[in-house]
């Protein structure tokens, strides 16, 4: 099982999204989740719809803790290091 980082007909760029081999514990949860899910897409859900984007919960989650300049690009860079 691996995880692809460019979609199914997405043109190749420089930045080169390639793939990796998925953790053993992460493939036995994803299995379970697709059996789950009858092959579902989405793997995050609110109230029963899938989320596309996250953009708009970060965004608002932001705003109720009145921090400035909080993204997901943000929060990615706070969890790497």
């Amino acid at each position: 099982m691996t995880i692809r980082f460019r979609a199914d007909g997405q043109t190749e760029t420089k930045k080169r999204r390639g793939r990796i081999r998925m953790p053993r514990q992460l493939g036995a949860y994803i299995r379970r989740w697709h059996k789950i899910t009858d092959g579902g897409t989405h793997v995050v859900m609110y109230r029963g719809q899938a989320i596309d984007s996250i953009k708009t919960g970060i965004r608002r989650a932001a705003e109720r803790a009145g921090i400035d300049g909080v993204t997901p690009h943000v929060l990615k860079h706070t969890a790497i290091t």
